[in-house]
């Protein structure tokens, strides 16, 4: 799989997250416990965390 393979879900959250509909942005929130599972401790730490904040 190659690097921008692996960054697409994360660009899909961002997207979903910046999304003006609340109820897209509530479902993405739901999923960021799957994602961050999915990623691993170090991609959750280096670039899904510093999305977020």
């Amino acid at each position: 799989m190659s690097n921008s393979d692996d960054l697409y879900p994360i660009a899909v959250l961002i997207d979903e997250l910046k999304n003006e509909d609340v109820q897209a942005r509530l479902e993405s929130i739901s999923r960021l416990t799957t994602i961050s599972l999915a990623l691993g401790p170090e991609r959750t730490r280096s670039e899904l965390l510093s999305f977020l904040q």
